[in-house]
Protein backbone atom coordinates (compact mmCIF):
# COMPACT_ATOMS: atom_id res chain seq x y z
CA UNK A 1 0.00 0.00 0.00
CA UNK A 2 2.74 2.50 0.82
CA UNK A 3 4.55 1.68 -2.06
CA UNK A 4 1.40 2.30 -4.24
CA UNK A 5 1.09 5.88 -2.59
CA UNK A 6 4.68 6.83 -2.82
CA UNK A 7 4.57 5.92 -6.97
CA UNK A 8 1.40 7.65 -6.81
CA UNK A 9 2.56 10.73 -5.40
CA UNK A 10 5.47 10.39 -8.01
CA UNK A 11 3.13 10.32 -10.95
CA UNK A 12 1.46 13.08 -8.96
CA UNK A 13 4.54 15.06 -8.96
CA UNK A 14 5.65 14.31 -13.08
CA UNK A 15 1.96 15.35 -14.24
CA UNK A 16 2.02 18.70 -12.17
CA UNK A 17 5.69 19.80 -13.15
CA UNK A 18 4.60 18.78 -16.94
CA UNK A 19 1.50 21.03 -16.37
CA UNK A 20 3.79 23.63 -14.88
CA UNK A 21 6.01 23.73 -18.38
CA UNK A 22 2.74 24.53 -20.59
CA UNK A 23 0.51 27.07 -18.34
CA UNK A 24 3.74 28.54 -16.53
CA UNK A 25 4.39 29.00 -12.98
CA UNK A 26 3.42 31.62 -10.60
CA UNK A 27 4.32 32.82 -7.09
CA UNK A 28 1.24 32.69 -6.05
CA UNK A 29 -1.24 29.83 -5.97
CA UNK A 30 -2.57 30.45 -9.04
CA UNK A 31 -1.06 27.67 -10.93
CA UNK A 32 -1.38 25.16 -8.38
CA UNK A 33 -5.15 26.02 -8.53
CA UNK A 34 -5.05 25.67 -11.85
CA UNK A 35 -3.65 22.33 -11.72
CA UNK A 36 -6.42 21.36 -9.26
CA UNK A 37 -9.16 22.16 -11.89
CA UNK A 38 -7.23 20.38 -14.62
CA UNK A 39 -7.14 17.26 -12.02
CA UNK A 40 -10.90 17.97 -11.38
CA UNK A 41 -11.55 17.88 -14.84
CA UNK A 42 -9.40 14.50 -15.64
CA UNK A 43 -10.94 12.43 -12.43
CA UNK A 44 -14.50 13.20 -13.48
CA UNK A 45 -13.87 13.02 -16.94
CA UNK A 46 -12.32 9.35 -16.20
CA UNK A 47 -15.31 8.45 -13.55
CA UNK A 48 -17.74 9.39 -16.17
CA UNK A 49 -16.12 7.51 -18.47
CA UNK A 50 -15.59 4.34 -15.99
CA UNK A 51 -19.30 4.60 -14.96
CA UNK A 52 -20.85 4.46 -18.41
CA UNK A 53 -18.52 2.01 -18.92
CA UNK A 54 -19.91 -0.23 -16.23
CA UNK A 55 -23.79 0.45 -17.26
CA UNK A 56 -23.27 -0.32 -20.66
CA UNK A 57 -24.26 -4.30 -20.50
CA UNK A 58 -27.66 -2.76 -18.64
CA UNK A 59 -28.25 -0.46 -21.61
CA UNK A 60 -30.91 -1.09 -24.01
CA UNK A 61 -29.94 1.79 -26.70
CA UNK A 62 -26.29 -0.09 -26.95
CA UNK A 63 -23.31 2.33 -27.86
CA UNK A 64 -25.83 5.07 -28.83
CA UNK A 65 -27.42 5.46 -25.72
CA UNK A 66 -24.18 5.35 -24.00
CA UNK A 67 -22.24 8.20 -26.20
CA UNK A 68 -25.06 9.96 -25.53
CA UNK A 69 -25.54 10.35 -21.98
CA UNK A 70 -21.59 10.33 -21.92
CA UNK A 71 -21.24 13.73 -24.09
CA UNK A 72 -24.18 15.07 -22.35
CA UNK A 73 -22.97 14.97 -18.97
CA UNK A 74 -19.34 16.04 -19.83
CA UNK A 75 -19.85 19.01 -22.13
CA UNK A 76 -21.46 21.35 -19.92
CA UNK A 77 -18.80 20.48 -17.48
CA UNK A 78 -15.65 21.02 -19.40
CA UNK A 79 -17.29 23.52 -20.79
CA UNK A 80 -17.34 25.29 -17.39
CA UNK A 81 -14.47 23.85 -16.14
CA UNK A 82 -12.55 25.49 -19.76
CA UNK A 83 -13.94 29.03 -18.78
CA UNK A 84 -13.27 28.72 -15.20
CA UNK A 85 -9.75 27.79 -16.78
CA UNK A 86 -9.77 30.89 -18.55
CA UNK A 87 -10.23 32.69 -16.28
CA UNK A 88 -7.49 31.92 -13.84
CA UNK A 89 -5.04 31.64 -16.68
CA UNK A 90 -6.42 35.73 -17.10
CA UNK A 91 -5.56 36.36 -13.27
CA UNK A 92 -2.13 34.40 -13.53
CA UNK A 93 -1.17 36.63 -16.75
CA UNK A 94 -2.23 39.52 -14.32
CA UNK A 95 0.10 38.41 -11.51
CA UNK A 96 2.95 37.79 -13.93
CA UNK A 97 2.42 41.26 -15.48
CA UNK A 98 2.28 42.91 -12.10
CA UNK A 99 5.03 41.18 -10.99
CA UNK A 100 6.74 42.29 -14.32
CA UNK A 101 6.02 45.93 -13.90
CA UNK A 102 7.48 46.00 -10.03
CA UNK A 103 10.59 44.09 -11.71
CA UNK A 104 10.68 47.10 -14.24
CA UNK A 105 10.24 49.96 -11.82
CA UNK A 106 13.01 48.69 -9.68
CA UNK A 107 15.32 48.45 -12.41
CA UNK A 108 13.89 52.00 -13.52
CA UNK A 109 14.82 53.36 -9.96
CA UNK A 110 18.07 51.34 -9.98
CA UNK A 111 19.15 53.40 -13.26
CA UNK A 112 18.35 56.48 -11.97
CA UNK A 113 20.25 56.09 -8.63
CA UNK A 114 23.47 55.00 -10.73
CA UNK A 115 22.75 58.51 -13.07
CA UNK A 116 21.83 60.61 -10.11
CA UNK A 117 25.47 58.74 -8.53
CA UNK A 118 27.33 59.70 -11.56
CA UNK A 119 26.22 63.35 -12.29
CA UNK A 120 27.42 64.20 -8.56
CA UNK A 121 30.45 62.45 -9.42
CA UNK A 122 31.04 64.38 -12.53
CA UNK A 123 29.71 67.84 -10.30
CA UNK A 124 31.88 67.11 -7.75
CA UNK A 125 35.37 66.39 -9.89
CA UNK A 126 34.23 69.82 -11.67
CA UNK A 127 33.30 71.51 -8.46
CA UNK A 128 37.06 70.20 -6.96
CA UNK A 129 38.49 70.87 -10.22
CA UNK A 130 37.51 74.80 -10.01
CA UNK A 131 38.10 75.17 -6.17
CA UNK A 132 42.02 74.37 -7.20
CA UNK A 133 42.01 76.28 -9.63
CA UNK A 134 41.00 79.28 -7.27
CA UNK A 135 43.60 78.25 -4.55
CA UNK A 136 46.25 78.50 -6.97
CA UNK A 137 44.87 81.93 -7.83
CA UNK A 138 44.96 83.17 -4.76
CA UNK A 139 48.44 81.69 -3.95
CA UNK A 140 50.10 83.42 -6.29
CA UNK A 141 48.93 86.72 -4.65
CA UNK A 142 51.75 88.81 -3.94
CA UNK A 143 51.39 92.80 -2.86
CA UNK A 144 53.68 95.35 -1.58
CA UNK A 145 52.03 98.23 1.54
CA UNK A 146 53.18 101.71 1.73
CA UNK A 147 55.37 100.68 4.34
CA UNK A 148 57.15 98.69 1.95
CA UNK A 149 55.62 95.47 3.78
CA UNK A 150 55.53 92.12 1.28
CA UNK A 151 52.14 89.78 1.61
CA UNK A 152 51.45 86.96 0.01
CA UNK A 153 48.29 84.63 -0.33
CA UNK A 154 45.80 85.28 1.76
CA UNK A 155 47.72 88.40 3.88
CA UNK A 156 47.09 90.50 0.90
CA UNK A 157 43.51 90.97 1.64
CA UNK A 158 43.94 92.55 4.49
CA UNK A 159 45.58 95.24 2.59
CA UNK A 160 42.68 95.13 0.07
CA UNK A 161 40.34 95.31 2.67
CA UNK A 162 42.02 98.23 4.41
CA UNK A 163 42.12 100.08 1.15
CA UNK A 164 38.66 99.23 0.16
CA UNK A 165 37.26 100.74 3.68
CA UNK A 166 38.87 103.95 3.48
CA UNK A 167 37.47 104.61 0.07
CA UNK A 168 34.04 103.99 1.46
CA UNK A 169 34.29 105.97 4.35
CA UNK A 170 36.13 108.58 2.05
CA UNK A 171 34.69 112.76 3.30
CA UNK A 172 34.26 112.95 -0.42
CA UNK A 173 31.40 110.48 0.09
CA UNK A 174 29.95 111.82 2.93
CA UNK A 175 27.24 113.85 0.88
CA UNK A 176 25.79 110.72 -0.50
CA UNK A 177 23.22 107.87 0.86
CA UNK A 178 24.81 104.97 2.83
CA UNK A 179 24.27 102.70 -0.63
CA UNK A 180 25.31 104.89 -2.99
CA UNK A 181 28.52 105.97 -0.68
CA UNK A 182 29.61 102.33 -0.50
CA UNK A 183 29.35 102.03 -4.56
CA UNK A 184 31.47 105.08 -4.86
CA UNK A 185 34.09 103.65 -2.21
CA UNK A 186 33.82 100.45 -4.31
CA UNK A 187 34.12 101.91 -7.97
CA UNK A 188 37.13 103.68 -6.52
CA UNK A 189 39.03 100.68 -5.54
CA UNK A 190 37.84 98.53 -8.91
CA UNK A 191 39.21 101.58 -10.33
CA UNK A 192 42.79 101.07 -8.43
CA UNK A 193 42.88 97.23 -8.16
CA UNK A 194 40.49 95.33 -10.40
CA UNK A 195 43.96 94.36 -12.96
CA UNK A 196 44.94 92.74 -10.01
CA UNK A 197 41.73 90.53 -7.98
CA UNK A 198 38.97 90.64 -10.47
CA UNK A 199 39.63 87.30 -12.19
CA UNK A 200 39.51 86.33 -7.69
CA UNK A 201 36.28 87.69 -7.42
CA UNK A 202 35.00 86.03 -11.35
CA UNK A 203 36.07 82.46 -9.85
CA UNK A 204 33.86 82.87 -6.60
CA UNK A 205 31.02 83.84 -8.71
CA UNK A 206 31.37 81.40 -11.68
CA UNK A 207 31.67 78.06 -8.61
CA UNK A 208 29.07 79.98 -7.16
CA UNK A 209 26.88 80.26 -10.34
CA UNK A 210 28.17 76.02 -11.35
CA UNK A 211 26.69 75.03 -7.67
CA UNK A 212 23.54 76.84 -7.99
CA UNK A 213 22.71 75.36 -11.67
CA UNK A 214 23.81 72.09 -10.59
CA UNK A 215 21.14 69.22 -10.05
CA UNK A 216 22.70 68.15 -6.74
CA UNK A 217 20.46 68.12 -3.65
CA UNK A 218 23.16 69.34 -1.26
CA UNK A 219 23.87 72.63 -2.68
CA UNK A 220 24.18 74.51 0.81
CA UNK A 221 27.73 71.91 1.45
CA UNK A 222 29.17 72.69 -1.40
CA UNK A 223 28.78 76.99 -0.85
CA UNK A 224 29.81 75.86 2.59
CA UNK A 225 33.07 74.33 1.66
CA UNK A 226 33.82 76.79 -0.77
CA UNK A 227 33.01 79.61 2.67
CA UNK A 228 35.17 78.04 4.76
CA UNK A 229 38.17 78.93 2.87
CA UNK A 230 37.66 82.43 2.69
CA UNK A 231 39.35 84.68 5.55
CA UNK A 232 37.10 87.37 7.25
CA UNK A 233 39.16 89.98 5.40
CA UNK A 234 38.16 88.25 2.28
CA UNK A 235 34.31 87.58 3.25
CA UNK A 236 34.69 91.74 3.99
CA UNK A 237 35.74 93.05 0.68
CA UNK A 238 33.35 90.66 -0.89
CA UNK A 239 30.31 91.86 1.25
CA UNK A 240 30.99 95.11 -1.00
CA UNK A 241 32.12 94.19 -4.06
CA UNK A 242 29.03 91.89 -4.76
CA UNK A 243 26.33 94.66 -3.62
CA UNK A 244 27.23 96.40 -7.04
CA UNK A 245 26.28 92.77 -9.32
CA UNK A 246 22.55 91.78 -8.85
CA UNK A 247 23.19 88.49 -9.64
CA UNK A 248 26.69 87.84 -7.50
CA UNK A 249 25.20 90.11 -4.68
CA UNK A 250 21.88 87.46 -4.80
CA UNK A 251 23.92 83.98 -4.91
CA UNK A 252 26.29 85.16 -1.89
CA UNK A 253 23.09 85.82 -0.09
CA UNK A 254 21.77 83.11 -1.23
CA UNK A 255 23.94 80.42 0.19
CA UNK A 256 25.31 83.15 2.83
CA UNK A 257 28.74 82.69 1.86
CA UNK A 258 29.69 85.89 4.45
CA UNK A 259 28.98 83.60 7.24
CA UNK A 260 31.20 84.14 10.16
CA UNK A 261 31.76 87.84 9.31
CA UNK A 262 31.91 90.20 11.97
CA UNK A 263 29.71 93.19 10.48
CA UNK A 264 31.10 95.94 12.58
CA UNK A 265 34.86 95.06 12.23
CA UNK A 266 34.93 94.35 8.47
CA UNK A 267 32.68 96.17 6.49
CA UNK A 268 30.76 99.62 6.41
CA UNK A 269 28.74 101.10 9.45
CA UNK A 270 26.40 97.66 9.30
CA UNK A 271 23.78 100.29 11.04
CA UNK A 272 23.27 102.00 7.96
CA UNK A 273 24.41 99.74 5.20
CA UNK A 274 23.08 95.66 5.42
CA UNK A 275 21.61 94.56 2.22
CA UNK A 276 22.11 90.76 3.10
CA UNK A 277 19.11 89.06 4.57
CA UNK A 278 21.38 86.29 5.74
CA UNK A 279 23.72 88.47 8.22
CA UNK A 280 22.51 90.38 11.14
CA UNK A 281 23.79 93.24 12.76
Amino acid sequence: MNSLQYKSKCLHIKIYRYFLRIVGFSRDNTSRNLFRLFQFAAYTTILVFVINLLSLPFSNGGMGEWGDFFGGVLNPLLTFLTFMGLLITIILQQSELRESRREFKRSADALIEQSSHMEKQKFENTFFNMNSFFNECVTSFEVTDNESNNMKGRGVFMFYHTQLLERIRSPLYDKYSPNDQVIKGVQSFIFHYNHEIEHYFTQIKNILKFIDASMVTDKTFYADLLSSQLSLYEKGILFHYAFGDKEYFELVDKYNLLSGLVLKHFTFDPREFNPYKSLTY
